[in-house]
């Protein structure tokens, strides 16, 4: 008789939850994170979901934004969206 033994390991997929107070105070150690993890973080504000971080594919990440723009990968902002705001110099 021979017994094949295996190790099964669950992988994360599912995407991760986390408020807007701790993604500000973690941001650049999360995007890290789901670049090498692939996992998603699903960003909440007062529990309610507004935003989600997710890797890049591999096949746009030697691309500039204007050739995924241009390959419709990525749209710009609408027209009646404000811009995000520059801060003034002191």
């Amino acid at each position: 008789m021979t017994i094949v033994m295996t190790m099964v390991t669950k992988h994360e997929t599912e995407p991760r939850r986390m408020g807007i107070a701790e993604f500000r105070a973690k941001c650049l150690r999360l995007m890290d994170e789901v670049a090498e993890t692939g996992v998603p973080i699903i960003i909440t504000k007062r529990g309610t979901p507004v935003a989600r971080l997710e890797p890049v594919p591999k096949a746009w990440r030697d691309k500039t934004v204007d050739e995924l723009r241009a390959l419709g990968r990525i749209d710009p902002a609408p027209a009646n969206e404000p811009r995000a705001r520059t801060p003034k110099k002191r």
